[in-house]
């Protein structure tokens, strides 16, 4: 089954948290790994960096569930 999740939700558990901002910490200024925290632009721009970390910010520990 397939799950859908925020792409800010990094890990699909539903939250934007400290373990999101791990996964993207792991990648920063990388090539995205899986999950990737390559999420802005939409669609990513083949690295990890500000704009990343922006997106991931505006969602900080907000409930990311549809």
């Amino acid at each position: 089954n397939l799950v859908w999740c925020a792409p800010h939700d990094l890990n699909c558990d539903g939250n934007v948290d400290f373990k999101d901002f791990a996964i993207l910490g792991n990648q920063w200024l990388q090539d995205p790994g899986f999950p990737s925290a390559d999420i802005a632009p939409t669609g990513g721009d083949g690295i990890v960096d500000f704009w990343d970390l922006t997106m991931l910010a505006d969602y900080w520990l907000e409930d990311a569930a549809p």
